[in-house]
């Protein structure tokens, strides 16, 4: 058994607390949690989880995680991350908006180049028309022997044609779609942990609202925190721009307590759990 688990193990049962009991307050399963305590990380999901399941733990236990963390963290299994992975992250999510950006600028052209073809159109059917009516002058009489008669067109150049305004009215929600971006997909849920992808969002905008109290922080890919909050129900809402991440992991230490939206959106926890760690990540 290691030090850490060792160390967890002995608060729990100062507490009397069972392990099924913890399992229900954490929703982590109790084969991790015993292999927490008897040491054996490799019998979790990943590296990543070892950090998250043992502040988990600790907080359930009335501990403060980090300081759990700083004093044991050196038994924990490191989290690598190859820094080319990054990369290729990075320039995909430089080339979607590039393609984006270029994709946005395309549809203002189009009704350019619609009214250009109509005006053609209506140009060289006036011409049509005078020439019919020059052939038909020697045969017969017609408005068209009178000087001071003028062959008018009931269509206005200048006027697009209905069928042009309806495509402009139908294209207008699809680019305010397109700007927005899409919602947070679900794909998978393990213990406290439920990832979401947001590959099809290029800003991801999170906003806390508090309604009472609860622990917030914030952490990369490589486990570093990013922003920490002790939030209150008197403090004003809190706006958090990761677009420009890849990965960020939302740790909320009572969901009971704050409130949470999404470019703008509300934001339903994918569960009833007080304690839950919520994932962005851009997988695509």
């Amino acid at each position: 058994m290691s030090e850490l688990g060792a160390f967890l193990r002995n608060k729990r049962l100062d507490q009397n607390m069972s392990l099924d009991y913890l399992q229900e307050a954490t929703k982590i399963q109790k084969r991790y949690l015993l292999a927490i305590e008897n040491g054996q990380y490799e019998a979790l999901p990943g590296a990543f989880y070892a950090k998250a399941f043992v502040k988990s733990y600790s907080e359930a236990l009335g501990l403060n995680p980090d300081t759990v963390i700083e004093q044991y963290g050196g038994e924990l299994p490191e989290v690598h991350h190859p820094e080319n992975r990054r990369k290729s992250r990075m320039d995909r999510l430089q080339r979607r908006r590039k393609a984006s950006g270029k994709s946005q600028g395309r549809p203002t052209l189009l009704p350019v180049f619609a009214g250009i073809l109509f005006l053609g159109i209506v140009g060289f059917g006036l011409f049509l028309a005078i020439q019919g009516l020059s052939d038909s002058g020697d045969q017969s009489s017609s408005p068209g022997d009178d000087p001071g008669v003028q062959v008018e067109s009931n269509e206005d150049p200048g006027e697009p044609p209905a069928s042009q305004e309806n495509e402009q009215e139908e294209d207008a929600p699809a680019e305010e779609e397109e700007e927005n971006g899409s919602q947070p997909e679900e794909v998978s849920s393990e213990g406290m942990v439920t990832t979401f992808d947001v590959s099809g969002m290029e800003t991801l905008e999170i906003e806390l609202t508090f309604t009472g109290e609860s622990y917030i922080d914030t952490k990369d890919e490589s486990g570093s925190i990013i922003d920490q909050y002790d939030g209150t129900a008197d403090m004003d809402p809190v706006t958090l721009d990761y677009s420009d991440l890849d990965y960020v992991l939302l740790n909320i230490g009572n969901t009971s307590g704050v409130e949470l939206t999404i470019n703008g959106e509300a934001f339903e926890w994918p569960n009833d759990s007080i304690h839950q760690n919520i994932v962005f990540e851009r997988m695509e």
